[in-house]
């Protein structure tokens, strides 16, 4: 079962992005050299990048900039000021 699953895992790698939806080359200043995110038609992002600290330092940005609501909601409820937003 377990090397089925690896199997497919790794037939879903060599594939790639199902449908180009969106491509962007991402240069941030933490990053040594430009990066590539590719997004497929469901807005998964495919990463490319130079080094694995590029590919990390690009994984975390994507994060933060698409749980930004989530990370102020809990920031405010860490403060204790949740209540001034509801």
């Amino acid at each position: 079962m377990l090397a089925r699953l690896l199997e497919r895992a790794q037939q879903l790698l060599r594939r790639g992005p199902r449908r180009l939806r969106q491509k962007r080359t991402m240069r941030l200043e933490c990053l040594s050299a430009p990066a590539e995110v590719v997004f497929d038609d469901a807005g998964v992002p495919f990463l490319y990048a130079s080094s694995q600290r590029d590919l990390l330092a690009l994984q975390g940005y994507l994060h933060a900039k698409d749980r930004l609501f989530q990370l102020e909601m809990m920031r405010r409820l860490a403060k204790g000021t949740l209540s001034a937003v509801v």
